[in-house]
C-alpha cells in the first residue's frame, strides 16, 4: 500500500488495528491542557482534516486488519468506510470527500 501511495505522490495513512486500539486514539479526545479542556484529534480525524483542505489531492487511508479492531473501533469506522461525514462528539462534521 505504501508503495503505491509513493507511487502516486500521495499521503496515505495506515491504521493498524488491534484489540487495544481505543476510539479515542483513531477519532480524538477532550485533553486539558493549561487548565482548560481542549480536543485534540486523533490519527484518523487529523488525516481526513488534511484530505479536507487539500480536495484536488489523492488521499489514501487503508485499515489493516480490521477485524481485529473492537466493536465500538469497528461501528465507529464504518461511516468512514461509506463516505459518510465524521461526526465529532461536540457536533462537527468533517466530509469524507472524493479524494480519500
Amino acid at each position: 500500500m505504501q508503495w503505491i501511495a509513493n507511487a502516486l505522490s500521495c499521503p496515505s495513512l495506515v491504521v493498524q488495528f488491534t484489540r487495544d486500539k481505543q476510539v479515542e486514539d483513531l477519532f480524538g479526545c477532550d485533553k486539558i491542557a493549561n487548565g482548560s479542556q481542549v480536543w485534540c484529534d486523533g490519527e484518523i480525524t487529523a488525516f481526513l482534516r488534511m484530505a479536507a483542505q487539500n480536495p484536488d489531492t489523492p488521499y489514501i487511508l487503508a485499515f489493516d486488519e480490521f477485524d481485529h479492531a473492537d466493536a465500538a473501533v469497528q461501528s465507529t469506522c464504518h461511516p468512514i468506510v461509506e463516505h459518510k461525514p465524521l461526526v465529532l462528539p461536540s457536533g462537527e462534521s468533517i466530509d469524507v470527500g472524493e479524494n480519500v
